[in-house]
């Protein structure tokens, strides 16, 4: 052993055998590692290319809407893959073959399609793909452009803000007309009072003089006393009256009896009648003094009837005047509260007139919009203070007067005249405040009457202006008066009769659960309460949706490129179903042709009406400047756009293009840009893009849901391990061989996932 240890015979050969037994075994695993990896890229490759092959036949009549898709036939797309895939296999034959890369007989063999062209995702993906190169191009150089170009958008921005402020200030204004009403109405009220207390207190004064004139310094008591005392003189008279006439009574008898014997009774007689008439003299003198006492009576008795008359009339005046004072005040009180109301709101528009010209800033001079503001007229704290102190002067009047006739007891001379004075004067300065107050206020009533009956006037002729625009809508016009399309709609938004949900809907409901409808928010010319304000609310809303760029104009644009519209001419789309009226369907999706040109009509209308609108307020009339009110400039601006609008509608119904800006007749815009506006405006893209999806189902007869877009599929090829299986097996356990090890074949599984 020592010997066969230490000898060196033969030590070379066993050197070369323990070195090149190694690299045997290593380039033996490498060479069938190798052939693992061409395997593995080759069995990827060919996966692939039967995946492409699959998605290379597309569907040839969805080309024109710039999409690919083709059928789901599970089984037609299985036996075309599995072709390719065996071509695309080094298969070994009959001479050798290095590689030798077996397909698999059996079912290993799988192609499944998992999403459609039904899918908005999907759809939305290959219209991006579409119009990425074309839309950017065409609507930002061609379309957005117009509206930077010339400050239009800025415009149209300031025109809005404009309306809203105009309305605001003309607001304010008729508050302080209507507060300034309520305060004449009110003075009106209190010159009344004024006038009646004038007048009634003339009839008081005049009366309580004549009374005064008649009773005198007499007193109630006095009177009374000597009513009494005439009373006591009347019945003594009556006494003495009573006892003369029987004492007349006996004497005539005693002559009578005396009177039969006359000459014997001679003397006697004659005495008789002596006493008889003096008797009689007596009687009549106390009958004298009767009547006098009784007239004495019956003067005294008118004396105190006019006494009484005068202190109840006293009295009842000076509890009349206290009242009346009292009415009057609470009148110049409500008079003097409605005039604080004129002022407040006077105010309010005197700070919203100076917030607004601090901030309107104007790049040059003359600048209208400021012109405007500044226009506004603005009473001064003056007015407010004049109106209240002139109408205070009538109740300090009267005040004064209450005062002197409380304190007079006597209506007569001095206190007399200075009442009549104090009359006099009240009615004087009623009168001198109702002339000149009332002058103002039949100025400013003339001036609210011009403005109201200016504003009507432009109002009815913008209202003509709608009339004429409205002529348009309600018919499709390309086809006479009758609608043969009405079958398409129901397919389109309802099948038959019975309301089945049409294709719009399928397409819908495919993507979520909610049910469609017709765009919300859409213009009308249509509303009757349509006016300046809401048609520039529309184009400041539009012109800050023009800000920046989003996938959805992407989508738009795509709309108007492979949907036919009102003046397309386009002769390979007039074969269409809907032909030039897709766009307006797309966008509005209503159920009739005369429908959707309404409504499109109607917006053209507005922005039109919008911008024509803006270009009259640059240049105001002089005479409306000095109306001072900025609601009948924007109504003046709005009548004479509306006229210009209209007929610029009914140019680019015809298909011209009219000028976006009268100043720049070059700058023109046509009925294609005036949808792509309004695809702005409504830019709600799952709605778009269902009625998309169901037009193209109608002009194409293709279900998209059966229009596969995206595919993966999978094949199994294998190769013979040609060097030390057990080792590839080895490997095999540890993962790190990209196959599966059986009977000393290495199996590949290839799957791809591709879509258009």
């Amino acid at each position: 052993m020592r010997r066969f240890w230490f000898s060196s015979k033969g030590s070379v050969s066993v050197y070369l055998i323990m070195i090149l037994v190694p690299v045997f075994f290593f380039h033996a695993v490498l060479i069938d590692l190798i052939r693992i990896k061409l395997a593995e890229r080759e069995t990827e490759t060919a996966v692939k290319a039967g995946a492409r092959s699959l998605l290379s036949e597309y569907d040839s009549s969805l080309r024109p809407y710039g999409l690919f898709g083709r059928d789901r036939d599970q089984e037609a797309m299985l036996s075309l893959f599995t072709e390719v895939f065996h071509n695309n296999l080094s298969t070994p034959a009959d001479t050798f073959s290095y590689l030798g890369n077996k397909a698999s007989d059996g079912d290993g063999y799988r192609v499944k399609d998992l999403y459609t062209l039904a899918n908005q995702e999907v759809f939305r993906s290959q219209v991006l793909q579409d119009m990425k190169y074309r839309a950017p191009v065409e609507f930002g150089l061609e379309f957005v452009d117009k509206f930077k170009k010339n400050g239009v958008d800025k415009n149209l921005a300031a025109a809005s803000d404009f309306s809203e402020n105009a309305a605001k200030l003309q607001a304010k204004a008729d508050a302080v007309d209507e507060a300034l009403d309520q305060a004449w109405d009110q003075a009106i009220v209190l010159l009344g009072t004024a006038k009646v207390a004038n007048g009634k207190y003339a009839g008081r004064l005049s009366e309580l003089y004549r009374l005064a004139g008649l009773i005198g310094l007499h007193t109630v008591e006095e009177v009374r006393q000597s009513i009494l005392d005439t009373e006591q003189e009347l019945k003594r008279a009556g006494e003495t009256l009573q006892e003369l006439s029987r004492s007349l009574e006996s004497s005539q008898a005693s002559l009578k009896e005396w009177a039969a014997e006359a000459k014997e009774n001679a003397s006697r007689i004659e005495e008789i009648s002596a006493s008889i008439q003096s008797v009689e003299a007596n009687i009549e003198q106390v009958q004298t003094e009767i009547t006098e006492f009784t007239a004495k009576k019956v003067e005294l008795q008118k004396l105190l009837e006019n006494l009484l008359n005068y202190a109840a009339l006293l009295q009842t005046s000076r509890w009349e005047i206290r009242l009346d004072y009292e009415q009057m005040t609470g009148e110049y009180d409500r008079l003097a509260e409605k005039l604080m109301e004129a002022q407040k709101v006077n105010d309010e528009l005197r700070g919203e007139k100076a917030k607004l010209v601090q901030e309107t800033a104007c790049p040059a001079s003359p600048c209208p919009i400021l012109d405007i503001y500044s226009s506004v007229p603005v009473r001064n704290d003056d007015y407010f203070s004049l109106y209240k102190t002139e109408a205070g002067k009538i109740t300090a009047t009267f005040s004064g007067m209450k005062t002197n006739w409380e304190s007079t007891l006597l209506f007569i001379g001095a206190d007399y005249e200075r009442l009549v004075q104090a009359n006099e004067a009240l009615a004087s300065q009623a009168d001198a405040f109702k002339a000149s107050q009332g002058a103002l206020e039949e100025k400013r009533k003339a001036e609210a009457k011009w403005l109201n009956g200016s504003k009507e006037e432009q109002k009815k002729i913008t209202k003509g202006a709608f009339g004429e625009a409205r002529k348009a809508l309600g018919g499709c016009g390309l086809w006479g008066t009758s609608d043969p399309f009405t079958g398409y709609y129901h397919t389109l938004e309802q099948q038959g009769e019975n309301g089945t949900p049409g294709l719009a809907f399928k397409y819908w409901s495919y993507n979520r659960e909610e049910a469609i409808g017709p765009v919300e928010g859409a213009y009308s010319i249509d509303e009757k309460d349509i006016s300046a304000r809401q048609a520039l609310s529309m184009a400041k809303r539009l012109t800050g949706l023009l800000e920046g760029f989003r996938d959805e104009l992407y989508v738009n644009e795509y709309a108007l490129t492979r949907f036919t519209f009102r003046t397309d001419q386009a002769v390979k789309t007039s074969s269409r179903p809907l032909d030039r009226q897709e766009a307006e369907y797309i966008l509005y999706g209503l159920n009739s042709c005369a429908s959707n040109y309404s409504a499109a009509y109607s917006e053209m209308f507005m922005l039109l009406f919008s911008i024509r609108t803006m270009e009259a307020l640059v240049d105001p009339k002089k005479e409306l400047l000095q109306a001072g009110s900025p609601l009948l400039v924007l109504l003046a601006a709005a009548a004479q756009g509306a006229g210009e609008a209209v007929s610029d509608m009914n140019r680019v119904i015809r298909g011209e293009a009219v000028p976006l800006l009268k100043k720049a007749v070059s700058l023109t815009v046509d009925y294609k840009e005036m949808l792509r506006l309004f695809y702005v405006l409504h830019s709600e893209n799952a709605r778009i893009m269902s009625r998309m999806q169901a037009l193209i189902e109608l002009n194409t007869g293709k279900d998209l849901a059966g229009q596969a877009t995206y595919v993966q599929a999978s094949g199994e090829s294998s190769i013979k391990l040609w060097f030390l299986p057990g080792i590839a097996r080895s490997l095999n356990r540890t993962g790190i061989l990209p196959c599966q090890v059986r009977d000393g074949w290495c199996q590949f599984t290839g799957t791809a996932v591709m879509s258009y």
